[in-house]
């Protein structure tokens, strides 16, 4: 179910606290540019941490993680945790020290009851992220709650909170569903109110009901774009995969299938900030093919 999208109000309220933020300073940081020009990027290791690549062993083209994953520490409330085994606060620092960028992954399909709608869920969230932050030495967040159990405004509240906490190179970026970002989904105003303030939005083009072979997803992405970037700039905006392996509806997009889709962009003048794919653990296990392929069409 979609959440609740708060009133023109609440979002011109939003805008407004969103312009001072700017005005004091606090804006984001330019996205981090590889060799390629465009960032190659994954949804680190699985779920749970018993079976990933450490980050250290990943090469390059990767250059940015969304890893660890935060679940719900309490269903119902906003607080959330981290289940890591192993020493990820040194794996993330080798990442770094590399010149690379990790964040943390809130919520996702299963998060446990995440929820995020008043003022104390707010409170509870920001409180336990920066715990988390400061163990893993992580450099922002990455959204995807993906139920009815948070509204934007509390998201944006609790955006807002850690950016003034950590400072103007905190990073937060967003990995709605697609049809999160259409016209009526809660992402899209969102996006749109906070717009200046988000490092990346990744919309995942995964393998959903709507597509079930590669022109439909190769028009599906090329339709989404054109209408996404009239709400957010078209360098902030990347293109989310999953691996061939990865099927929800008994078809799945092939690494020809997207960069298929990012030549469809070109040739339509669009040039996004990079994409991601779900997962790194999968594709370092599958010898590179998606990020070796996408950073050769992406240039």
């Amino acid at each position: 179910m979609p959440a609740t999208v708060p009133t023109k109000d609440e979002f011109d309220a939003l805008a407004a606290r969103v312009t001072a933020l700017e005005e004091g300073g606090s804006v984001p940081p330019d996205p981090p540019k590889p060799s390629t020009g465009h960032i190659v990027a994954g949804w680190g290791g699985w779920w749970w941490n018993n079976d990933y690549t450490a980050l250290p062993n990943v090469r390059e083209p990767y250059t940015y993680a969304s890893i660890p994953v935060a679940q719900s520490a309490a269903a119902g409330s906003g607080r959330v945790k981290v289940d890591w085994g192993g020493d990820l606060a040194t794996e993330i620092k080798a990442w770094k020290d590399r010149g690379n960028t990790a964040i943390l992954l809130i919520g996702g399909g299963n998060d446990g009851g995440i929820t995020l709608t008043s003022t104390q869920h707010v409170n509870d969230m920001v409180s336990s992220i920066r715990g988390i932050v400061d163990k893993f030495g992580l450099q922002g967040i990455d959204w995807d709650l993906e139920s009815d159990r948070w509204n934007p405004k509390a998201m944006a509240d609790a955006s807002a909170a850690l950016r003034t906490a950590y400072g103007a190179q905190f990073i937060v970026s967003v990995s709605p569903r697609p049809y999160e970002m259409r016209a009526g989904g809660p992402y899209r105003d969102f996006c749109n109110a906070m717009k200046d303030f988000l490092y990346l939005v990744t919309p995942q083009w995964y393998d959903y009901q709507e597509a079930t072979n590669d022109s439909q997803q190769r028009s599906i992405i090329l339709r989404d774009v054109k209408d996404f970037i009239t709400v957010v700039p078209q360098d902030i905006l990347m293109m989310g995969c999953a691996l061939p392996s990865t099927a929800w509806n008994g078809w799945a997009s092939s690494v020809q299938t997207y960069k298929n889709a990012w030549a469809d962009l070109v040739s339509a003048g669009i040039d996004l900030a990079g994409s991601q794919v779900w997962t790194i653990t999968g594709d370092v296990r599958q010898s590179y093919q998606w990020a070796d392929g996408m950073a050769a069409v992406m240039g």
